[in-house]
């Protein structure tokens, strides 16, 4: 059985060797995207594995989106990759369960969002994500507000009910 370790910092708590390899890794799974402008997690959930290396991550943002209009507070999954070295051994699944519970029993959220690609729907969904309808709009520096052509996913953390309708995230995707 593999062993790993999973923790959850503050982005700005993290050493300066920590925002490196976090960044190493997010460039190595993700690349570089020069067409958007993504937010950056106000938390880290870090694996780590037994020998030390950060083999995969997921960042939580917590922000107020609106749903037809409403105010709903969420907590926004992004960044979740693993070094392709190191996939397939439990180690996102791990630091997803994390991030939820610490969605809901710090943050206090009852909804957690992603967006995605068509090929992780059956991923998430193994974990309780649930595919919405949206559109989901977003911000850019430049006055910009695009629409998410991906898949749009919520994860209930409570008893509350996700709204229906169109979801703008008031700032930056994740």
């Amino acid at each position: 059985m593999n062993e790993f370790t999973v923790t959850t910092h503050r982005r700005d708590q993290l050493s300066h060797r920590g925002r490196e390899q976090s960044q190493a890794l997010l460039t190595t799974v993700f690349g570089e995207d020069q067409d958007t402008v993504w937010a950056e997690g106000d938390w880290l959930v870090l694996v780590h594995t037994a020998e030390g290396i950060l083999a995969s991550m997921v960042e939580i943002l917590e922000r107020t989106v609106t749903v037809d209009r409403r105010p709903v507070r969420t907590g926004g999954i992004s960044s979740v990759g693993t070094l392709p070295e190191y996939r397939r051994r439990g180690y996102s699944t791990a630091a997803l369960q994390v991030a939820a519970e610490f969605m809901r029993d710090t943050l206090g959220v009852s909804f957690a969002l992603l967006v995605t690609g068509d090929e992780e729907i059956p991923f998430y969904q193994r974990l309780g994500w649930q595919v919405f309808a949206g559109p989901v709009s977003f911000d850019q520096p430049d006055g910009r507000i695009l629409t998410h052509d991906g898949v749009n996913m919520v994860l209930p953390l409570s008893s509350d009910t996700w709204p229906s309708g169109p979801v703008h995230l008031c700032g930056l995707p994740w």
